[in-house]
């Protein structure tokens, strides 16, 4: 089974469908044999962004009390499986921390804060598994990458549905083989 630990700035394209990248994110959720991920402090994040939205208006209120109300029900429903970072997390992730500064930075947003750092930590614990990091954030996904982590970036993808397999992951690399 196929494990995808979902960073927020993936994450939010399962809600913000407009946005680039959202239906690969989406894809991931119609995979029946896959289980997504998220670090509880994912919800936070996603809580305080969609109140971002609302107030800086680019939402209204009823579009906000439907993104809660989905993204509550897919946390209830278990299409989203929360995982808790713990202290040991918040130890364990120095050794992101200090390769992070070391990076060259690709990514508008800079080096990754504290609380994606802490995420990454969290899906160090799937290493062992078939795990496939989703997200948005270059400089994120340069430190998983330095982890032998597969990754999937949504916003730099190319899905190939010609492609036959269920893995949003395979499909995307295989549309990438075919481009070079």
């Amino acid at each position: 089974m196929v494990e995808y630990f979902i960073d927020t700035s993936a994450l939010l394209k399962r809600y913000r469908t407009e946005e680039k990248g959202a239906e690969i994110v989406n894809s991931i959720f119609k995979e029946s044999d896959a289980e997504r991920v998220i670090s509880y402090l994912s919800i936070v994040e996603t809580l305080n962004i969609f109140y971002g939205l609302y107030r800086k208006n680019k939402i209204t209120n009823e579009e906000l009390q439907i993104l809660l109300s989905i993204f509550y029900k897919d946390i209830a429903m278990g299409v989203i499986r929360i995982y808790e970072a713990t202290e040991n997390h918040a130890y364990k992730s120095e050794t992101q921390i200090a390769k992070a500064q070391s990076l060259s930075v690709k990514d508008r947003r800079g080096r990754p804060d504290p609380i994606d750092v802490l995420i990454l930590t969290c899906a160090l614990d799937f290493k062992d598994l078939d795990l496939i990091f989703v997200s948005s954030d270059l400089t994120l996904n340069q430190l998983a990458e330095q982890e032998n982590i597969k990754v999937l970036n949504p916003e730099r993808e190319i899905v190939d549905v010609n492609i036959k397999t269920n893995n949003a992951y395979t499909r995307a690399k295989g549309a990438d083989k075919k481009l070079q």
